[in-house]
């Protein structure tokens, strides 16, 4: 195995570990999860009211003027096709991650039957 190709699949990994970091909030016992989820809505609301306040269009899930329905159909999205796949690669490089995975599905069970989303 040549020096380079090593160390772009080392960086890939390092990237993959902060990504897997940056969204571990998916994979908390439900009660921290939620409440993450509620500052991530807060934090995104935010944007969505400084985009508005600017004139600009407002980014998708972003608008609280939407209702909480529409950032819980965007957050269940998010777990199912960002983090849900990540994690799932992720388990099958370590083990160890799988009760995470199963715990994603969890919190993303509880969201789309919250809400209804399919």
């Amino acid at each position: 195995i040549n020096a380079e190709y090593m160390g772009e699949d080392i960086r890939m990994s390092l990237t993959m570990l902060i990504k897997l970091a940056d969204f571990s909030f998916c994979v908390r016992p439900n009660s921290l999860h939620k409440e993450w989820a509620r500052r991530s809505q807060m934090e995104f609301y935010n944007q969505g009211d400084t985009e508005t306040r600017l004139n600009l269009p407002v980014s998708p899930f972003m608008d609280r003027r939407k209702g909480a329905d529409t950032f819980a159909k965007g957050h269940a999205s998010f777990m199912s096709y960002v983090a849900g796949p990540l994690f799932e690669l992720a388990a099958q490089l370590f083990p160890s991650l799988k009760s995470s995975v199963d715990q994603l599905v969890q919190n993303h069970s509880l969201w789309t039957h919250r809400y209804g989303i399919a």
